[in-house]
């Protein structure tokens, strides 16, 4: 296909991406799940930044958030009207680990915990923030960075596509 203009190259852009939207938003979707994937994997939050090892991971030899796996394959993204996508997780317990959190007691004397077997008591207990998504920081480069290479390579294959 050849565009004698820059206005005519830019039209069929903005059609084509006009066009494949949703294709898009799925391409950015599982472009975050990944991202957050990586996340679990490498132990640091979305800035770099490593996460606290926890207590557990310590003691066991294992990796933080990853005991079992569960948070770190609930992540999910879905669409959100026509332009626009949502992105995260259901557990419960997750916006704990992304903003930290101090958990007392409030009717009982002490929280109780096992830890290696043994039973462990506390009135708090200190949980520190382990950013699993973007915060109030904003986009860290590295996320617009994969997800502009996403994006493009698939409006490539589109472009490629639709000439060939």
């Amino acid at each position: 296909m050849l565009f004698t203009g820059l206005r005519e190259l830019k039209n069929y852009v903005d059609g084509l991406a006009a066009n494949h939207k949703h294709e898009l938003l799925e391409v950015a979707g599982e472009t975050l799940i990944s991202l957050t994937k990586e996340r679990f994997a490498l132990g640091n939050d979305p800035y770099g930044k490593p996460w606290t090892v926890s207590r557990r991971a310590a003691a066991q030899g294992g990796q933080t958030l990853r005991d079992n796996g569960i948070l770190g394959n609930s992540f999910a993204w879905q669409m959100n009207g026509a332009d626009s996508l949502i992105w995260g997780t259901n557990i419960k317990y997750a916006p704990t680990h992304q903003n930290g959190a101090i958990i007392r007691t409030i009717r009982a004397k002490a929280l109780r915990f096992n830890v290696n077997g043994k039973a462990v008591f506390a009135k708090t207990v200190s949980i520190p923030k382990r950013a699993i998504v973007p915060d109030e920081r904003g986009d860290p480069p590295a996320y617009d960075v994969e997800l502009l290479t996403s994006l493009e390579a698939h409006l490539n294959y589109q472009l490629q596509k639709a000439g060939g």
